[in-house]
């Protein structure tokens, strides 16, 4: 399995990938028991790389389960959610933009909320803020 985890702000610009370059990750894991799906992202949250917005840099982003639903059907292909990140580098609301279903969907979320740190993205005045972005994950079997 190889997992290909970016970054993207705007409507499906490539910014940026989560540190450079993810390494390949082979890991299997039972379904996540987090179910909780698509949010409303607030829509006075900017977006990251515009109107003078950075973008976040991840610090900790590691690659998210392939679940067993999804390896035992061979699913493979890309989720995409958008996320709002805080101030305190935090993943916090997060829509699911495209979903692959079978527990992958769960998985990336799962993730992104409980797991993944960045350094906030800078307003233009310098000074922390939240943004939001699409985040692209990859999943595929090799």
């Amino acid at each position: 399995m190889n997992f290909t985890v970016g970054l993207t702000g705007g409507v499906g610009v490539l910014f940026a990938l989560i540190l450079g370059a993810c390494p390949d990750r082979r890991v299997a894991a039972p379904p996540s028991s987090d179910t909780s799906f698509s949010q409303s992202i607030p829509t006075d949250v900017p977006y990251a790389g515009k109107n003078g917005y950075t973008l976040p840099k991840c610090l900790y982003c590691p690659d998210p389960q392939y679940s067993q639903e999804g390896l035992d059907a061979k699913i493979q292909g890309e989720v995409v959610l958008e996320a709002v990140i805080g101030t305190d580098g935090r993943v916090g609301t997060i829509a699911v933009k495209h979903s692959l279903g079978h527990g992958l969907d769960e998985e990336a979320i799962h993730s992104a909320r409980d797991l993944w740190r960045f350094k906030p993205a800078n307003g233009p005045d310098g000074k922390p803020a939240a943004t939001r972005m699409l985040i692209d994950i990859d999943f595929h079997l090799y």
